[in-house]
Parts: structure tokens; sequence; C-alpha cells
């Protein structure tokens, strides 16, 4: 009852199982919730949990990272860093750059191409490589997409 209702507190979940038959007190609710790992209201209501922001924000999300490719040239092997943006609900993914070595100046730039690829998301994961600085975030924002940084914890 307390994930379904996260409002509801040991007085109300008191209210609804006596309705239900059962009489139990408050101070073993509140036990049953402490050793569930369920936080006391005010704190259970504040917090969205990753699997509730994914399921509310489902069409709005994109999510970026990079990965590396090695290509032979001339000048022999190089390594590409390759920054790319999926849509989530679609799972469209789009190539976003393309450089050797990306670094603080080039990813305050970069937000544009990717709120390019991505038309309507308004929030974009990523996860806490350097390189997604405040100044990437920043840039972010200014176009109009919340940045989205994972945390250790999967809560947002």
């Amino acid at each position: 009852m307390a994930v379904g209702n996260p409002e509801w507190g040991d007085t109300k979940l008191q209210g609804a199982l006596a309705n239900l038959g059962h009489e139990i007190g408050r101070g073993t609710i509140a036990e049953m919730l402490k050793q569930s790992g369920l936080e006391p209201v005010p704190e259970r209501g504040k917090k969205t949990t990753w699997g509730e922001f994914l399921r509310t924000h489902w069409n709005l999300l994109g999510a970026t990272d990079f990965f590396t490719v090695e290509v032979w040239t001339l000048g022999g092997l190089v390594r590409y860093h390759v920054l790319f943006a999926i849509r989530l609900a679609s799972r469209k993914v789009n190539i976003a750059a393309i450089i050797p070595e990306p670094d603080r100046d080039w990813m305050k730039k970069i937000p544009r191409n990717l709120t390019d690829c991505e038309d309507g998301d308004r929030y974009l994961i990523h996860d806490r490589a350097t390189l997604f600085t405040g100044e990437f975030q920043a840039s972010l924002e200014s176009e109009g997409v919340k940045p989205v940084r994972l945390q250790c914890d999967h809560r947002i």
C-alpha cells in the first residue's frame, strides 16, 4: 500500500489496513516501512525513483554517451570519440559529433548538435564522465533541455 500510495503516512495506512480487518499499531507500521527501505512520507513524496522518472517522461527522454572507434589513416592508427544520442521511446540513434580528442571547450559547443538530433526531447540523460561539465549542462539548458546526470543511488 505504501509503495502504491507514496503520500500515505502511518495513520492513513493504519486506517486502510483497519478497513481490511487488520488492526496494526502505527509504530509497527513505521517499523515495517523502515525495514522495507521506505522513507517517511515527507521524504518518500519528494524522491522520485529512477523507474518512476523513466515511466513518466519516456516520450521526452534522450540519452547521450561516447564510444570510440579506431581508424587506420595515412598517419597511422587514430582513435576517434563518437558522441551519440538516442531517443529512448523510438530507440533512434543519431551521431552528434566525431572528434579525435574531445575537451571542455568543444563540449561547451556540442549541446546544439545534440538538441538538433533529438528534437522534442526535454530531458537528456548522461553519465558522470568528466566531459559532461557544468558548462555542458548549462549549454543544454539554454537549448531548453534539462540534463539528467546519473546518480550512484539510482535516484534523481
